[in-house]
């Protein structure tokens, strides 16, 4: 893989020629350190995913055109109460964790590349789809671009369900699946992937526990779709 580490911290002006992108939330996960699936947790008055959906739906200058919410089978209830875009995973690669929600979401894209983030990632910047996008079509070997963060001199840390994926990477992906190499960032090794390095005070909070939001949060019961 060729990894290459920049930061664009304000996006070029010229916009108009950047190709239409589609999003997509992942929330099959199994929350262990949550001990809830996170996704339903209710904070502020609605499940953590829809805030999540909220900040996609704010980003400027381009906005993704359609919103996809990866599912497992025990979620895909309450997330048609609440999306219009549901995925399940493709049967072959069900249950295998984030590599096959973006397979499913590649399948179901029409757009050569796409957006994925975590839901519970309920703050970020409000331009970091059209930096992304342009840090991926400002070198054409580009096939996946992932977000990167560094405390001070500290080492890089990568936060490979921020990302952008080109549908180039979908062989790569099944192959991944076939052989139950499921870690992500060990993919995005196996790709030409470059990463997005992050400001120091920019904002990009995700929950990985209550505690973690303020006053908390209490599960949205899963039968209570309504």
């Amino acid at each position: 893989m060729s990894r290459c580490i920049t930061s664009v911290a304000k996006p070029s002006t010229q916009t108009h020629d950047l190709p239409a992108v589609d999003a997509l939330i992942l929330s099959g996960g199994q929350s262990r350190r949550m001990g809830t699936d996170k996704a339903w947790l209710d904070w502020q008055g609605m499940p953590l995913i829809r805030h999540t959906e909220a900040w996609v739906r704010l980003q400027q200058p381009i906005q993704p055109d359609t919103v996809w919410v990866s599912c497992s089978p025990s979620n895909i209830a309450i997330a048609n109460a609440h999306f219009d875009h549901t995925l399940l995973d493709h049967p072959e690669y069900s249950g295998r964790g984030p590599l096959a929600g973006m397979h499913a979401g590649l399948l179901a894209t029409q757009k050569a590349w796409l957006w994925v983030l975590p839901c519970d990632g309920i703050r970020f910047a409000n331009n970091l789809l059209v930096r992304m996008l342009q840090l991926a079509l400002s070198e054409p070997q580009a096939e996946a671009v992932v977000v990167g963060t560094r405390d001070g001199e500290g080492p890089l840390r990568l936060h490979p369900v921020w990302a952008l994926i080109s549908q180039k990477t979908k062989p790569r992906l099944e192959a991944c699946l076939r052989t139950n190499a499921l870690k992500v960032t060990s993919f995005f090794d196996s790709v030409q992937t470059r990463i997005l390095l992050l400001e120091p005070n920019e904002v990009l909070w995700n929950v990985n526990h209550p505690t973690d939001l303020p006053n908390h949060g209490k599960p949205i019961r899963q039968d209570h779709v309504d």
